[in-house]
């Protein structure tokens, strides 16, 4: 997005609830080497078939007019809608139709490529070239920028700084996905050195001072500033923001304090995440203390004797001991043991938000967070306050209310006469019993699975996007080299209109080594490349990445292109892979943030799709949770493998009803760790004897549902307050939008064209390049009214409506 890294692996729906269960105190790039488009692409259908596991498998390949290989070309099709949909369920859904579908067995088109495309990366040693070629071009770039000075130049300047980030973003992005999800270790060492290249340059681009100069001049000429668009302002603030927050605009010797606290807020930010995850104290039990512990989870903590249970208070077992051990006494032995953390990881935390806040100061903020938001909705921290305290008051009742469930099983456990009040380590415990005495239908539940196999609800989310936006996914064969694994399925996203608009390459199955973390990647955004101006002493090149012709403008785009990862596991029998009711959430989850990059089509890549406001980006995947539930939506998503009948609507209503069990207190939780995020980045840390631990029981009496357990500081934990810094409320503040959204606009009728057709053109559309409370304003329509000032009103709004899924 900027000159910075530009990956952002999006934080996804489980990984954000597991977070909660981990930090709280409880146990539970634009990515195109430049290529000059000088004519237009034309492509037709040809169409193949050929016999596989029985059945007949046809597959599209793209033939051109021009002189470029065809399987260069942006793909477009007339294929049968139908036979698409059809084949989306058996390739996801049978490894023998995949083979088949996947054979190279067609003269011309079974040749290797590399990676996503990109005709150099066919092997391990390709990378390091890839980045010094890389490195190159955008050296030239560079230097063209900081020599503008002619206002035609000058008016150039905001493109090629789009142009220079897509270099970077190419290989960085690039290689952050490979050495995260290849297996080959010479595939992943390789992207560690192209990484490591390419981030060593983009760190002196960051500290250029001709670079920043130039920028400023765009915007102190007058005409050329009057001149820019929506887009192109947005794109050149990001810029001079970046600059700034790298400590550029300061004096020599001020600036060298800049990054020498930089460095250090670096060093204590990794050390502290490191010790987030250790705790090396233990604690040792008479087996007896530990009656309704499943003895399999402790067998390899027993002593030889069996006398005695040593167990590590940083474990899964001390966590199902929480949720499970029927003495009170014993939890909260484990509990605090759990939340203690150690003296140790409190003054690293602790150094680390001093560093920040001073660092802050330096560059003329009053705070980190401040800092931190000047770009992002809420702009101050006093508006993220307002939201989430508003937000906390019309949530406490609710999750008081959930407590008071629990409170009356615990009372009736123990045969109180009166209500002896819930503590902090009773509540995993009451609520496993509230579930349990909930889901009296949990073996029909864990039948639902029947209904969702991993094709079923790809070709679902298919025929969903196609009645919302009008676009569909279609199979393509990939070729030689171009994915990691041979179980990446690629799909190509088609538009009724505009023809192919975009590449997903699923890895959805678990296999051996690889990370079980929900994640999306963006491998490439969308960007206009018909206007670009080569550069003198460039030689451009091409990378075999697809293009779409706009029908209506013409313009040229490249292709965004995106991975998604899962985990997915098949339990053991014959058939397809077969999804939990969560694991269809995340997919669903993840395809927001897919179409958000899908539909994004900006000129310029920082600003496209999921490359905005970091309090934004989470809208699209949060409001397709919504769906999931939908009556509307199952239809066309929910199928038994066997019989395709559709899911009986009781079991669906008894899985709504499981899912919004406790849901206010696992809101109220995450509000009081956003609430924490914002005191401990504000100036509080320079004042004399600041304490975490006192500003931390100070938000849990105000807002909690327990009160504090002495001792306990379980903000050392929350490895979070290292990489948000400031903005940990986004999740749930987008939570709360996406409510909204989807009460307003999809509720009535979740399939409706029209519905789609408002959210793309005031939401997905715009990725970064528009005002995001403009965009919401625009959405919501009379009810958005006046939220386009994205002031502290605006705020306060968003917090009173609330955030449970309907």
């Amino acid at each position: 997005m900027q000159l910075r890294a530009s990956t952002r692996v999006l934080p996804t729906r489980s990984s954000m609830l597991a977070s909660i269960r981990q930090a709280a105190p409880r146990t539970s790039a634009g990515a195109l080497l430049y290529r000059s488009v000088s004519q237009s692409v034309a492509s037709g259908v040809r169409r193949y078939v050929f016999k596989g596991d029985g059945r007949k498998y046809a597959r599209c390949y793209a033939t051109a007019t021009s002189s470029l290989p065809a399987e260069h070309i942006a793909f477009s099709t007339s294929a049968d809608n139908v036979h698409d949909d059809a084949l989306l369920r058996e390739i996801f859904d049978s490894p023998k139709a995949w083979k088949a579908f996947s054979r190279k067995s067609f003269s011309g088109f079974g040749k290797r490529t590399g990676l996503f495309l990109y005709k150099y990366l066919t092997d391990p040693e390709a990378f390091p070239v890839f980045a010094e070629r890389t490195l190159q071009r955008a050296s030239i770039l560079s230097d063209k920028i900081v020599a503008a000075r002619t206002p035609a130049e000058l008016r150039s300047v905001i493109k090629d700084f789009d142009r220079l980030s897509d270099m970077m973003c190419c290989v960085i992005d690039l290689s952050e996905f490979i050495r995260t999800a290849h297996p080959d270790p010479q595939f992943v060492e390789a992207a560690e050195q192209a990484y490591a290249i390419m981030y060593k340059f983009m760190n002196q681009l960051n500290t250029n001072v001709g670079l920043y100069q130039t920028l400023l001049r765009v915007f102190a000429d007058k005409a050329i500033s009057a001149d820019l668009s929506e887009e192109e302002r947005a794109v050149g603030m990001i810029f001079i923001r970046d600059f700034e927050k790298a400590g550029i605009h300061l004096s020599p010797k001020t600036r060298g304090r800049f990054v020498s606290l930089a460095s250090e807020i670096d060093v204590l930010g990794r050390r502290f995440v490191t010790g987030a995850g250790a705790n090396e104290s233990v604690m040792k039990f008479d087996p007896k203390e530990l009656y309704g512990l499943n003895p399999d989870w402790a067998r390899e903590y027993m002593s030889r004797d069996k006398t005695s249970i040593t167990i590590p208070a940083r474990s899964t077992v001390a966590q199902l001991a929480l949720q499970t051990v029927h003495s009170g006494d014993v939890r909260k032995k484990i509990y605090e043991a759990m939340n203690a953390g150690t003296a140790k990881q409190v003054d690293t935390l602790e150094s680390m938000l001093r560093s920040r806040a001073e660092l802050a100061r330096l560059t003329g903020h009053e705070d980190y967070a401040t800092m931190q938001l000047q770009d992002k909705m809420a702009s101050r921290p006093a508006s993220v306050l307002e939201f989430l305290e508003s937000l906390a008051a019309s949530n406490l009742p609710l999750a008081q209310k959930e407590q008071g469930i629990l409170e009356k099983l615990k009372q009736e456990q123990l045969q109180l006469q009166v209500p002896s009040g819930l503590k902090a380590w009773d509540r995993d415990y009451y609520a496993v019993r509230y579930h349990q005495q909930q889901s009296r239908s949990a073996a029909s539940l864990y039948g639902l699975r029947d209904y969702f196999s991993v094709g079923t609800v790809i070709q679902g989310l298919s025929r969903l996007f196609t009645q919302l936006y009008g676009i569909r996914f279609v199979p393509r064969e990939t070729q030689q080299g171009e994915t990691w694994h041979e179980d990446v399925r690629r799909l190509d996203v088609v538009c009724e209109k505009a023809g192919h608009v975009g590449l997903i390459y699923c890895d959805l199955f678990a296999r051996k080594g690889k990370t079980k973390n929900p994640a999306h990647y963006t491998v490439r955004c969308s960007r206009r490349i018909d206007d670009d101006t080569p550069v003198e002493g460039e030689i451009p090149e091409y990378t075999g990445m697809a293009t779409m012709k706009d029908p209506v403008t013409g313009q040229i785009y490249q292709l965004p292109t995106i991975a998604l990862l899962c985990a997915f596991e098949s339990d053991g029998r014959p058939g397809p892979t077969l999804l939990h009711f969560n694991d269809v959430k995340t997919l669903f989850h993840e395809m927001g943030h897919a179409m958000h990059t899908m539909l994004g089509r900006t000129s310029f890549q920082s600003v496209c799709g999921t490359r905005c406001a970091t309090d934004f980006v989470e809208l699209p995947s949060v409001l397709m949770e919504h769906f999931v539930s939908a009556p509307e939506v199952l239809k066309l998503c929910a199928r038994h493998y066997k019989t395709d009948a559709p899911a009986p609507p009781k079991l669906i209503e008894a899985q709504n009803k499981m899912e919004k069990l406790l849901a206010a207190s696992e809101s109220q939780i995450q509000i009081v760790m956003s609430l924490l995020d914002q005191h401990l980045h504000s100036s509080i840390p320079l004042q004399s004897g600041f304490d975490s631990t006192a500003v931390l029981h100070g938000l849990e009496k105000q807002w909690g549902l327990y009160p504090p357990v002495p001792g306990t500081r379980w903000q050392t934990q929350m490895s979070h307050l290292a990489h948000y810094g400031g903005t940990y409320y986004s999740y749930i503040f987008d939570r709360a939008i996406a409510s909204k959204v989807w009460k307003n606009v999809f509720a009535s009728n979740p399939v409706d064209r029209s519905a789609g057709e408002k959210f793309r053109d005031e939401v997905l559309k715009w990725g970064g390049g528009r005002n995001p409370w403009t965009c919401i304003e625009g959405v919501l329509g009379a009810e958005g009214e006046g939220l386009g000032k994205g002031d502290s009103t605006a705020m306060e709004k968003v917090g009173s409506w609330g955030i449970e899924l309907d």
